[in-house]
């Protein structure tokens, strides 16, 4: 957009708020809005969590469980959002914001599909441990849980879904970030991941790879359930899908994605 067409929206942004009229433009819509920029230049981080979550038609049940925390990118400045799986809320650090509208809206969408990754496991799960009789002592490897009698079907799925959730459960893990890279594709510029979401997409496809074996093992079959598995497979087919259509190297974890993914088509 030139400076001049630039300058002419934000001064009718300027007048029509004055004048209590609403705004004619929404962030995350392709050109740069001046509502957003207004609010950056002012510091209001919070104005511009809600103007992004409003644009992007994020519905109130999900978008009031994003608060501002700027303790997220206290320790590195490449990490500015986090979803926590026991709280399904997202922390966004302001320095979100500070990526510019088409990075603050991918960030967003990016941790949006971790929330509902959240969402579909327990609803997985619940369907299993609301069935009589619940999962007995088999299936639970790799699953650090306490000793439970087999009726206590409550506490049962709730140590299903920690475990589900644990970092060492690397192929899970990997296909949720997978998920959650592939879910800013509406906001990337000219529909292509930046660089650096690019990397982080093929770091997670070899992850995956390099413990597929767990996606065999049936010894985990008691939280980690089949259902879930052939999505996670799903899932990695499709970033490396997206991976070869963008004659991006694929080698690291073509030896899985071959025999799993050879004739899906996205």
């Amino acid at each position: 957009m030139g400076l001049f067409r630039y300058l002419r929206r934000l001064l009718l942004f300027l007048i029509l708020s004055l004048i209590g009229q609403p705004a004619l433009y929404a962030a995350c819509q392709g050109d740069e809005d001046p509502a957003f920029t207004l609010l950056i230049a002012q510091g209001d981080y919070a104005g511009t969590m809600h103007l992004v979550l409003k644009s992007l038609h994020i519905a109130p049940a999900e978008a009031n469980r994003f608060y501002l925390d700027p303790d997220v990118g206290a320790h590195s400045d490449d990490v500015h959002g986090q979803a926590d799986a026991d709280t399904e809320q997202v922390h966004i650090d302001p320095g979100l914001f500070l990526e510019g509208e088409s990075g603050a809206c991918q960030g967003i969408l990016h941790e949006l599909q971790h929330l509902r990754q959240f969402t579909r496991d327990h609803q997985r799960l619940h369907a299993l441990f609301s069935k009589m009789p619940a999962p007995g002592t088999s299936g639970w490897s790799g699953c650090d849980r306490d000793e439970l009698q087999a009726a206590d079907a409550a506490p049962l799925e709730a140590q299903a879904y920690s475990c589900l959730q644990d970092n060492e459960l690397s192929t899970h893990s990997a296909a949720g970030e997978i998920e959650a890279v592939l879910a800013q594709l509406p906001q990337a510029a000219g529909g292509r991941l930046r660089d650096e979401d690019m990397d982080y997409l093929r770091d997670n496809l070899k992850t995956f790879a390099d413990h597929s074996s767990m996606l065999t093992n049936p010894s985990n079959e008691a939280y980690y359930l089949p259902a879930i598995k052939k999505e996670d497979i799903r899932i990695f087919c499709r970033g490396g899908l997206y991976i070869h259509r963008s004659r991006e190297s694929s080698a690291p974890f073509d030896g899985v994605w071959l025999p799993y993914c050879k004739n899906f088509k996205g």
